[in-house]
């Protein structure tokens, strides 16, 4: 199976995201998957979260909006990417999700997205107006379409919810990077399951992505 992540940076400052995205490839590629992370190259002086040769960095142009993670390279880049069974965006309210959603079903393959906290009332609050707006002009609809979308707890599901989202959630924690040790923690080894899961079933999912179809009245992936 192959997938394909898309975050808007992978650098030291972008926090929590960047690096459980790159913990994320890490444990599913170790679980036998083919997985690449496509982001935006860091800002000059800032330092990437890891030299993977897995993670595309695009290159960053003068006029580049970094606010909303325009870049005229990703829609070329995942063109060029074959063989993909399923993309996953990491976050939102930004040109990165936007283009490969769209993307996605210009391809006729299944997205999946990872929430990061970002639908929480207090995350709302912050720049409500810009994000209302956004909502309404294609966020909405965006998330309303996924196959399936990744939340780390209950409470956030929740939340989702409350906004009148009926798409499938799969409840997954977040990766956490632990001491190699010679016999894994069940634990940590059921994690990793756990999103190889959602992948295996989104996968079986895509005939029916490709009829418009992802069984909407499901609960869960």
């Amino acid at each position: 199976m192959k997938i394909i992540h898309v975050i808007n940076s992978m650098s030291m400052a972008s926090g929590g995201p960047a690096r459980t995205t790159l913990l994320t490839l890490q444990g599913t590629r170790a679980l036998g998957m083919e997985v690449e992370i496509v982001t935006n190259e860091p800002d000059p002086g800032e330092e990437v979260v890891s030299d993977d040769p897995a993670i595309r960095y695009l290159p960053r142009y003068r006029f580049q909006n970094k606010r909303w993670g325009y870049t005229k390279m990703l829609p070329q880049t995942l063109a060029e990417i074959n063989g993909v069974d399923i993309y996953h965006i990491q976050g939102i309210w930004l040109c990165t999700g936007y283009v490969t959603a769209r993307y996605a079903r210009k391809v006729g393959r299944p997205y999946l997205v990872t929430l990061h906290g970002t639908l929480y009332p207090e995350a709302l609050a912050h720049s409500s107006l810009k994000k209302k707006t956004t909502l309404y002009l294609y966020q909405r609809r965006q998330l309303q379409q996924a196959a399936c979308i990744h939340v780390t707890c209950r409470e956030e599901m929740e939340h989702y919810r409350a906004l009148g989202f009926t798409n499938p959630v799969a409840i997954v924690p977040n990766p956490i990077e632990i001491c190699e040790k010679e016999n894994p923690s069940e634990e940590g080894r059921k994690k990793e399951l756990d999103i190889w899961g959602v992948y295996i079933r989104l996968k079986e999912l895509t005939v029916y992505w490709k009829f418009g179809n992802i069984c909407r009245n499901l609960e869960s992936c």
